[in-house]
C-alpha cells in the first residue's frame, strides 16, 4: 500500500508470440505469504493477457534501492477475469483507475486522435461506461514456485534461492 516504496514496482517477463522475452513494469497490488500469491492488474485486452495465455510462466523483478535487495520471483500464471478474485480487486480500485479500463481503445492500440493525447483521453474518461471497464479489467496472480535474493552493498554481496518444492529452505549462493 506504500505508493513510494521501491518494490512496489515488479517488471513480469513473460515470452511474446515469436518465443521471445517480453517484459513490462506493473504495480504489485497484493501478496499472501500463506498463498504464495502475488497479484497484478491489467486490460484483458493487453497484448501481455495473451502471451500469459499462451504461456501461463512468469519472472517477476523488483529492486529496493535503499537496501540493495533485488528479488526475483518464478512461477505460474492465472488470469482471473470475471470471476471473484477479479471482482474482489476491482472493488478496491480507486475510480480513476476503473476509467482507464473502459477506453474504447485496447493497451498498444494508437489512439483515434493524435493531437493532444491528454485531451483526447480526458474526452473518452468522461463518457466511458464503467461496466465496460469492469470487463475489461483483469487480474494476473503469479503462484510463487522459487524466489532469488540478492543484496548488494559495501560490506559484501549476498546471495539465496528458495523453493517451493524445498520448503522454502533457504539455499545460499554466490552472489
Amino acid at each position: 500500500d506504500d505508493r513510494s516504496h521501491s518494490m512496489r514496482l515488479f517488471t513480469l517477463a513473460g515470452v511474446n508470440e515469436r518465443g521471445r522475452p517480453d517484459a513490462r513494469i506493473l504495480v504489485l497490488r497484493g501478496a499472501d505469504r500463506l498463498l504464495r500469491c502475488l497479484w497484478f492488474h491489467t486490460d484483458a485486452r493487453s497484448t501481455k493477457t495473451r502471451q500469459l495465455t499462451n504461456c501461463p510462466y512468469g519472472c517477476s523483478v523488483s529492486y529496493d534501492h535503499r537496501d540493495g535487495v533485488q528479488l526475483r520471483v518464478w512461477g505460474a500464471v492465472t488470469l482471473h477475469q470475471g470471476n471473484e478474485v477479479a471482482e474482489r480487486h476491482w472493488e478496491q480500485t480507486e475510480f480513476h483507475v476503473r476509467h482507464a479500463y473502459a477506453m474504447a481503445s485496447a493497451p498498444g492500440q494508437p489512439l483515434p486522435r493524435r493531437d493532444p493525447r491528454m485531451r483526447a483521453h480526458q474526452q473518452q474518461l468522461a463518457t466511458n461506461d464503467l461496466e465496460e471497464g469492469r470487463r475489461n479489467f483483469a487480474v494476473i496472480e503469479l503462484m510463487i514456485e522459487e524466489i532469488e535474493w540478492l543484496q548488494v552493498s559495501d560490506t559484501g554481496d549476498r546471495r539465496a534461492v528458495m523453493r517451493s518444492v524445498d520448503d522454502w529452505r533457504v539455499e545460499p549462493l554466490a552472489p
